[in-house]
Protein backbone atom coordinates (compact mmCIF):
# COMPACT_ATOMS: atom_id res chain seq x y z
CA UNK A 1 0.00 0.00 0.00
CA UNK A 2 2.94 2.13 0.63
CA UNK A 3 4.63 1.69 -2.45
CA UNK A 4 1.42 2.99 -4.32
CA UNK A 5 0.50 5.40 -2.62
CA UNK A 6 4.07 7.06 -2.58
CA UNK A 7 4.17 6.19 -6.42
CA UNK A 8 2.80 9.93 -7.70
CA UNK A 9 4.75 11.39 -5.47
CA UNK A 10 8.31 10.04 -6.91
CA UNK A 11 6.87 10.84 -10.25
CA UNK A 12 6.82 14.29 -9.70
CA UNK A 13 9.78 14.29 -8.04
CA UNK A 14 11.17 12.57 -11.20
CA UNK A 15 9.90 15.04 -13.58
CA UNK A 16 10.61 17.89 -11.44
CA UNK A 17 14.89 16.92 -11.57
CA UNK A 18 13.89 16.10 -15.62
CA UNK A 19 12.76 19.56 -16.26
CA UNK A 20 15.31 20.91 -14.03
CA UNK A 21 18.10 18.78 -15.95
CA UNK A 22 16.80 20.07 -19.63
CA UNK A 23 16.69 23.75 -17.86
CA UNK A 24 20.05 23.35 -16.75
CA UNK A 25 21.14 21.56 -19.96
CA UNK A 26 19.69 24.53 -21.78
CA UNK A 27 21.44 27.44 -19.63
CA UNK A 28 24.83 25.67 -20.67
CA UNK A 29 24.37 25.66 -24.71
CA UNK A 30 23.24 29.32 -24.31
CA UNK A 31 26.44 30.28 -22.11
CA UNK A 32 28.60 28.39 -24.82
CA UNK A 33 27.78 30.60 -27.52
CA UNK A 34 29.93 33.83 -28.32
CA UNK A 35 28.68 37.11 -27.79
CA UNK A 36 29.59 39.12 -30.57
CA UNK A 37 28.89 43.25 -31.03
CA UNK A 38 27.46 44.33 -34.10
CA UNK A 39 26.44 47.67 -36.18
CA UNK A 40 23.68 47.87 -38.83
CA UNK A 41 24.49 49.59 -41.56
CA UNK A 42 22.37 52.68 -42.40
CA UNK A 43 22.63 54.97 -45.10
CA UNK A 44 24.50 57.78 -42.22
CA UNK A 45 27.12 54.68 -42.92
CA UNK A 46 27.65 55.67 -46.31
CA UNK A 47 30.25 58.39 -46.99
CA UNK A 48 31.12 60.63 -50.27
CA UNK A 49 34.26 62.60 -48.63
CA UNK A 50 37.50 62.37 -46.98
CA UNK A 51 38.38 64.95 -44.88
CA UNK A 52 42.24 66.01 -44.79
CA UNK A 53 44.16 68.27 -42.40
CA UNK A 54 46.39 71.04 -43.69
CA UNK A 55 48.19 73.96 -42.61
CA UNK A 56 46.93 77.43 -43.55
CA UNK A 57 49.79 79.65 -45.05
CA UNK A 58 49.80 83.14 -46.95
CA UNK A 59 48.98 83.48 -50.48
CA UNK A 60 52.44 84.56 -51.54
CA UNK A 61 55.41 84.65 -49.15
CA UNK A 62 58.68 85.89 -50.00
CA UNK A 63 61.85 85.43 -48.36
CA UNK A 64 64.21 88.73 -49.11
CA UNK A 65 67.89 89.14 -48.93
CA UNK A 66 70.47 91.58 -50.18
CA UNK A 67 72.27 90.55 -53.38
CA UNK A 68 75.31 92.21 -52.56
CA UNK A 69 77.62 91.35 -49.53
CA UNK A 70 78.21 94.40 -47.08
CA UNK A 71 77.08 96.14 -44.01
CA UNK A 72 73.56 96.73 -42.56
CA UNK A 73 73.15 100.36 -42.10
CA UNK A 74 69.41 100.55 -41.77
CA UNK A 75 66.21 98.29 -41.04
CA UNK A 76 62.84 99.61 -41.18
CA UNK A 77 60.26 97.38 -40.08
CA UNK A 78 59.86 95.50 -37.05
CA UNK A 79 58.52 91.67 -36.92
CA UNK A 80 54.59 92.05 -37.82
CA UNK A 81 54.71 95.61 -39.09
CA UNK A 82 52.10 96.01 -42.09
CA UNK A 83 54.29 97.45 -45.08
CA UNK A 84 53.03 98.48 -49.17
CA UNK A 85 54.31 97.73 -51.98
CA UNK A 86 57.14 99.51 -52.69
CA UNK A 87 58.38 100.19 -48.91
CA UNK A 88 61.97 100.53 -48.14
CA UNK A 89 62.31 97.78 -45.66
CA UNK A 90 66.04 97.74 -45.08
CA UNK A 91 70.01 99.35 -46.33
CA UNK A 92 73.19 98.85 -46.27
CA UNK A 93 76.12 101.20 -45.83
CA UNK A 94 76.16 102.58 -49.60
CA UNK A 95 79.16 104.55 -49.40
CA UNK A 96 81.24 102.09 -50.75
CA UNK A 97 78.77 101.66 -53.64
CA UNK A 98 78.39 104.73 -54.58
CA UNK A 99 82.60 105.18 -54.63
CA UNK A 100 82.71 101.98 -57.29
CA UNK A 101 79.76 103.77 -59.61
CA UNK A 102 81.69 107.12 -59.65
CA UNK A 103 84.68 104.99 -60.48
CA UNK A 104 82.97 103.76 -63.24
CA UNK A 105 81.37 106.89 -64.30
CA UNK A 106 84.72 108.24 -64.60
CA UNK A 107 86.42 105.57 -66.73
CA UNK A 108 83.19 105.57 -68.93
CA UNK A 109 84.03 109.27 -69.80
CA UNK A 110 87.50 108.49 -70.47
CA UNK A 111 86.36 105.64 -72.99
CA UNK A 112 83.96 108.14 -74.67
CA UNK A 113 87.10 110.54 -75.34
CA UNK A 114 89.33 108.36 -76.36
CA UNK A 115 86.42 106.79 -78.72
CA UNK A 116 85.57 110.37 -80.34
CA UNK A 117 89.16 111.17 -80.54
CA UNK A 118 89.51 107.69 -82.48
CA UNK A 119 86.88 108.31 -84.42
CA UNK A 120 88.40 111.67 -85.84
CA UNK A 121 91.45 110.14 -86.64
CA UNK A 122 90.03 107.62 -88.52
CA UNK A 123 87.87 110.21 -90.54
CA UNK A 124 90.97 112.08 -91.04
CA UNK A 125 93.38 108.85 -91.90
CA UNK A 126 90.27 108.36 -94.58
CA UNK A 127 90.06 111.41 -96.24
CA UNK A 128 94.39 111.43 -96.68
CA UNK A 129 94.03 107.62 -97.65
CA UNK A 130 91.66 108.78 -100.84
CA UNK A 131 93.57 111.60 -101.92
CA UNK A 132 96.75 110.00 -101.53
CA UNK A 133 98.82 111.72 -98.96
CA UNK A 134 98.47 108.92 -96.35
CA UNK A 135 99.28 104.53 -96.50
CA UNK A 136 96.88 102.06 -95.73
CA UNK A 137 99.34 101.54 -93.31
CA UNK A 138 98.33 104.39 -91.38
CA UNK A 139 94.33 103.97 -91.98
CA UNK A 140 94.60 100.16 -90.89
CA UNK A 141 96.32 101.64 -87.64
CA UNK A 142 93.47 104.14 -87.16
CA UNK A 143 90.64 101.88 -88.05
CA UNK A 144 92.15 99.19 -85.62
CA UNK A 145 92.41 102.13 -82.62
CA UNK A 146 88.84 103.23 -83.04
CA UNK A 147 87.31 99.59 -82.89
CA UNK A 148 89.38 99.19 -79.39
CA UNK A 149 88.47 102.84 -78.32
CA UNK A 150 84.74 101.31 -79.30
CA UNK A 151 84.95 97.84 -77.37
CA UNK A 152 86.54 100.10 -74.38
CA UNK A 153 83.37 102.21 -74.38
CA UNK A 154 80.94 99.22 -74.31
CA UNK A 155 82.91 97.86 -71.11
CA UNK A 156 82.74 100.71 -69.50
CA UNK A 157 79.03 101.09 -70.23
CA UNK A 158 78.50 97.16 -68.65
CA UNK A 159 80.56 98.53 -65.59
CA UNK A 160 78.59 101.48 -64.72
CA UNK A 161 75.34 99.55 -65.48
CA UNK A 162 76.87 97.19 -62.68
CA UNK A 163 78.07 99.32 -60.06
CA UNK A 164 74.35 101.16 -60.77
CA UNK A 165 72.57 97.86 -60.09
CA UNK A 166 74.76 96.71 -57.54
CA UNK A 167 74.39 100.90 -55.44
CA UNK A 168 70.45 99.68 -56.06
CA UNK A 169 71.06 96.10 -54.33
CA UNK A 170 71.50 97.77 -51.32
CA UNK A 171 68.23 98.49 -50.52
CA UNK A 172 65.35 96.23 -50.17
CA UNK A 173 61.52 97.11 -50.90
CA UNK A 174 58.29 95.02 -50.22
CA UNK A 175 57.51 93.14 -53.25
CA UNK A 176 53.84 93.39 -52.43
CA UNK A 177 51.37 94.73 -50.00
CA UNK A 178 51.69 92.36 -46.67
CA UNK A 179 53.37 91.70 -43.05
CA UNK A 180 56.83 90.70 -41.96
CA UNK A 181 56.94 87.43 -40.61
CA UNK A 182 60.57 87.26 -39.91
CA UNK A 183 63.66 89.56 -39.39
CA UNK A 184 67.10 88.33 -38.84
CA UNK A 185 69.06 91.27 -38.92
CA UNK A 186 69.94 94.38 -37.02
CA UNK A 187 72.17 97.81 -37.90
CA UNK A 188 76.36 97.54 -38.15
CA UNK A 189 75.71 93.45 -38.91
CA UNK A 190 77.96 92.01 -41.72
CA UNK A 191 75.73 90.28 -44.32
CA UNK A 192 76.25 88.23 -47.36
CA UNK A 193 74.69 87.49 -50.76
CA UNK A 194 71.39 85.24 -50.47
CA UNK A 195 71.42 85.11 -46.73
CA UNK A 196 67.87 85.98 -45.62
CA UNK A 197 67.18 88.67 -43.46
CA UNK A 198 63.30 89.82 -43.92
CA UNK A 199 60.33 87.62 -44.76
CA UNK A 200 57.01 88.87 -46.07
CA UNK A 201 53.72 87.35 -46.18
CA UNK A 202 50.85 88.72 -48.26
CA UNK A 203 48.12 90.51 -47.18
CA UNK A 204 45.61 89.65 -49.73
CA UNK A 205 44.84 86.28 -49.23
CA UNK A 206 45.86 82.62 -47.22
CA UNK A 207 46.42 79.31 -48.79
CA UNK A 208 46.02 75.12 -47.42
CA UNK A 209 49.03 73.14 -48.25
CA UNK A 210 47.50 69.45 -47.54
CA UNK A 211 49.39 66.40 -47.91
CA UNK A 212 47.20 63.97 -49.88
CA UNK A 213 47.61 60.17 -49.88
CA UNK A 214 48.34 58.78 -53.23
CA UNK A 215 44.33 56.83 -52.39
CA UNK A 216 43.23 59.19 -53.09
CA UNK A 217 44.89 61.87 -55.46
CA UNK A 218 43.90 60.24 -58.59
CA UNK A 219 40.54 61.80 -57.54
CA UNK A 220 41.46 65.38 -56.84
CA UNK A 221 41.25 68.11 -60.12
CA UNK A 222 42.36 71.13 -60.25
CA UNK A 223 39.92 74.07 -59.65
CA UNK A 224 37.53 71.26 -57.73
CA UNK A 225 35.60 72.97 -55.00
CA UNK A 226 36.41 72.12 -51.35
CA UNK A 227 35.35 73.23 -47.90
CA UNK A 228 37.43 73.86 -45.33
CA UNK A 229 36.82 74.00 -41.16
CA UNK A 230 39.42 74.91 -38.95
CA UNK A 231 39.64 73.27 -35.55
CA UNK A 232 40.11 76.00 -32.90
CA UNK A 233 37.87 77.98 -34.49
CA UNK A 234 34.63 76.05 -34.26
CA UNK A 235 32.38 78.75 -35.79
CA UNK A 236 34.56 79.50 -38.83
CA UNK A 237 33.73 77.79 -42.24
CA UNK A 238 34.99 78.72 -45.65
CA UNK A 239 35.63 77.02 -49.40
CA UNK A 240 38.25 77.07 -51.53
CA UNK A 241 39.50 76.11 -54.82
CA UNK A 242 42.51 73.61 -55.75
CA UNK A 243 45.17 75.51 -56.86
CA UNK A 244 47.99 73.17 -57.37
CA UNK A 245 48.72 69.48 -57.08
CA UNK A 246 52.22 68.02 -56.63
CA UNK A 247 53.24 65.65 -59.61
CA UNK A 248 55.62 63.85 -57.42
CA UNK A 249 54.89 62.16 -54.03
CA UNK A 250 56.69 63.68 -50.81
CA UNK A 251 57.00 62.67 -47.26
CA UNK A 252 55.05 58.88 -46.67
CA UNK A 253 53.90 59.04 -49.86
CA UNK A 254 51.93 61.87 -49.94
CA UNK A 255 51.41 64.50 -52.82
CA UNK A 256 51.19 68.28 -52.44
CA UNK A 257 47.73 69.77 -52.62
CA UNK A 258 47.34 73.66 -52.73
CA UNK A 259 44.20 75.19 -51.82
CA UNK A 260 43.33 78.74 -52.03
CA UNK A 261 40.44 80.60 -49.86
CA UNK A 262 38.09 81.99 -51.26
CA UNK A 263 37.50 84.79 -48.62
CA UNK A 264 39.50 85.12 -45.24
CA UNK A 265 38.21 86.75 -42.20
CA UNK A 266 40.69 88.52 -39.17
CA UNK A 267 40.45 85.42 -37.23
CA UNK A 268 42.58 83.14 -39.55
CA UNK A 269 46.10 83.69 -39.35
CA UNK A 270 48.98 81.37 -41.31
CA UNK A 271 50.03 78.50 -39.21
CA UNK A 272 46.60 77.46 -38.01
CA UNK A 273 45.13 74.23 -38.51
CA UNK A 274 42.54 73.07 -41.23
CA UNK A 275 40.60 70.51 -42.19
CA UNK A 276 39.78 70.04 -45.95
CA UNK A 277 36.45 68.37 -47.02
CA UNK A 278 36.98 66.22 -50.36
CA UNK A 279 33.82 64.99 -52.26
CA UNK A 280 34.70 61.32 -53.37
CA UNK A 281 32.19 59.95 -55.82
CA UNK A 282 31.71 56.35 -55.80
CA UNK A 283 33.54 55.05 -58.63
CA UNK A 284 31.21 52.05 -58.72
CA UNK A 285 27.94 53.39 -58.04
CA UNK A 286 27.84 52.02 -54.87
CA UNK A 287 27.64 53.90 -51.51
CA UNK A 288 30.84 54.06 -49.63
CA UNK A 289 30.48 52.76 -46.24
CA UNK A 290 32.48 53.55 -42.95
CA UNK A 291 33.45 50.79 -40.41
CA UNK A 292 35.49 50.23 -37.75
CA UNK A 293 38.95 48.62 -38.22
CA UNK A 294 37.79 46.45 -35.66
CA UNK A 295 35.06 44.54 -38.40
CA UNK A 296 38.15 43.76 -40.25
CA UNK A 297 39.12 39.54 -39.93
CA UNK A 298 43.19 40.25 -39.26
CA UNK A 299 43.70 36.51 -38.83
CA UNK A 300 46.72 35.49 -41.05
CA UNK A 301 44.83 33.27 -43.59
CA UNK A 302 42.80 36.95 -44.44
CA UNK A 303 46.08 39.64 -44.03
CA UNK A 304 47.91 38.70 -47.43
CA UNK A 305 47.00 41.85 -48.66
CA UNK A 306 47.81 45.36 -46.65
CA UNK A 307 44.98 47.73 -45.99
CA UNK A 308 46.49 50.75 -46.54
CA UNK A 309 46.44 49.67 -50.28
CA UNK A 310 43.59 50.87 -52.28
CA UNK A 311 40.74 47.97 -53.54
CA UNK A 312 41.43 45.05 -51.34
CA UNK A 313 39.70 42.79 -50.92
CA UNK A 314 39.57 41.87 -47.14
CA UNK A 315 36.65 39.82 -44.63
CA UNK A 316 34.14 40.12 -42.29
CA UNK A 317 31.24 38.95 -40.37
CA UNK A 318 27.27 39.47 -40.93
CA UNK A 319 25.16 38.32 -38.14
CA UNK A 320 22.01 36.51 -39.11
CA UNK A 321 19.48 37.39 -36.62
CA UNK A 322 17.18 34.86 -37.46
CA UNK A 323 19.33 31.66 -37.59
CA UNK A 324 21.75 33.34 -34.69
CA UNK A 325 24.85 33.17 -36.72
CA UNK A 326 27.24 34.87 -38.37
CA UNK A 327 28.51 34.07 -42.35
CA UNK A 328 31.92 35.00 -43.54
CA UNK A 329 31.62 38.00 -46.28
CA UNK A 330 34.38 39.13 -48.77
CA UNK A 331 34.49 43.59 -49.26
CA UNK A 332 36.61 45.35 -51.15
CA UNK A 333 38.07 48.11 -49.03
CA UNK A 334 40.33 51.61 -50.12
CA UNK A 335 41.15 53.48 -47.77
CA UNK A 336 41.78 54.11 -43.94
CA UNK A 337 40.31 57.05 -42.22
CA UNK A 338 41.35 57.27 -38.60
CA UNK A 339 39.85 54.57 -37.04
CA UNK A 340 37.70 53.18 -39.68
CA UNK A 341 37.76 51.87 -43.20
CA UNK A 342 36.15 52.76 -46.38
CA UNK A 343 34.43 49.60 -48.49
CA UNK A 344 33.27 50.02 -51.85
CA UNK A 345 32.02 46.62 -52.50
CA UNK A 346 30.56 43.83 -50.84
CA UNK A 347 27.88 45.89 -48.50
CA UNK A 348 24.64 47.07 -48.07
CA UNK A 349 22.27 49.03 -45.99
CA UNK A 350 20.50 46.63 -43.50
CA UNK A 351 23.44 44.47 -42.86
CA UNK A 352 24.47 43.92 -39.48
CA UNK A 353 28.05 43.73 -39.60
CA UNK A 354 30.01 41.76 -36.61
CA UNK A 355 32.30 44.89 -34.92
CA UNK A 356 33.92 43.19 -31.53
CA UNK A 357 35.12 39.08 -31.22
CA UNK A 358 36.03 38.84 -34.98
CA UNK A 359 39.43 37.22 -34.32
CA UNK A 360 37.24 34.24 -32.43
CA UNK A 361 34.66 33.26 -35.14
CA UNK A 362 34.43 30.89 -38.00
CA UNK A 363 31.77 30.90 -40.86
CA UNK A 364 28.56 29.62 -39.80
CA UNK A 365 29.23 29.78 -36.13
CA UNK A 366 26.18 30.02 -33.36
CA UNK A 367 26.49 33.42 -31.64
CA UNK A 368 24.34 35.47 -30.05
CA UNK A 369 23.62 39.42 -30.39
CA UNK A 370 25.27 41.23 -27.04
CA UNK A 371 23.28 44.01 -25.60
CA UNK A 372 23.61 46.48 -23.32
CA UNK A 373 22.26 45.70 -20.06
CA UNK A 374 21.71 49.09 -18.03
CA UNK A 375 21.25 48.35 -14.53
CA UNK A 376 18.29 50.69 -12.23
CA UNK A 377 19.41 52.50 -8.96
CA UNK A 378 16.88 50.01 -7.31
CA UNK A 379 18.25 46.84 -8.53
CA UNK A 380 21.92 47.38 -7.44
CA UNK A 381 20.68 47.55 -4.07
Amino acid sequence: MFYFRSFPLLLSVLLCLSLSACKDKTNQEDELLRSVKTMTLTSTSATGSRQLAGVLKPSDESDLSFQVNGTVDSVEVKLGDSVKKGQLLAAMDPRDFELKLQSAEAALNSAKAELSAAAEELKRQKILKEGKFSSQANFEKAQSQNEAAISKEKISISQVEEATRDLNRTKLVAPFDGKISLRSIEPHQETQTGRVVLKIQSAEGLKVEIPVPESLIREISPKQVVKIDFPTLKKVHASGVVREIGAQSDVGNAFPVTVDLDQTTADLRAGMSALVTFERPASTGEPVYLIPLTAIDTRPQDTDQKLDTPDKILSVFLFDKEASQVTKNKITVRDIQGNLIEVTKGLKEGDVLVTAGVPYLEDGQKVTQWKQKYRSPETDR
